[in-house]
């Protein structure tokens, strides 16, 4: 999540609107008036294959080379166009390949789920004065959360109202 959209991402766009731009094939952003061969175009395509080939819930393992390659390239094009040094997040996706390989689909092992839940302990953590043991009652409080959203079904699509009634939850 952090190394792709929030990272490598955020640059290149930055490099190739820009470019678009200055170039003048447009000033709003519509890609049909651009030329497949230029290069700041190939920097987007090779950043689109990138996101495409992490987001993929189901993926070969010999992706993992061709995800290499369209790395390199990426970053090839992104030195050649941007003028400036890759940054750490660039080298991450380096690694991309072998972690597809040993992990699989790499979109299965992404942690915006969690940095959903990030938001709400933190507004939690501020509230509460006593920092003792914080990670606890942290826990606690998201714990019965829970439990109350569970029992009073608040929240919950008709699917798990469904499930609940056949497992006899309540």
């Amino acid at each position: 999540m952090h190394d792709v959209t929030e990272g490598v991402a955020r640059y290149d766009m930055a490099v190739i609107i820009t470019q678009l731009i200055n170039d003048k094939y447009f000033t709003l952003i519509v890609g049909e008036l651009v030329p497949i061969e230029t290069p700041v175009w190939q920097l987007y395509i090779a950043l689109r294959k990138i996101v495409d080939i992490c987001c993929a819930k189901t993926i070969q393992s010999e992706c993992s080379h061709l995800l290499d390659q369209i790395v390199a390239e990426h970053n090839r094009l992104y030195l050649l166009l941007s003028g400036s040094n890759l940054k750490p997040k660039f080298h991450m996706l380096t690694h991309y390949g072998r972690l597809l390989i040993k992990n699989g689909p790499l979109i299965l092992t992404s942690c915006i789920r969690f940095e959903a839940k990030h938001k709400i302990l933190k507004a939690f953590a501020n509230s509460i004065p006593c920092r003792i043991n914080l990670g606890h009652t942290l826990a606690n409080k998201i714990q019965l959360q829970m439990a109350s959203r569970y029992l009073t079904m608040s929240g919950l699509g008709p699917f798990v109202h469904f499930l609940a009634q056949q497992i006899k939850l309540y």
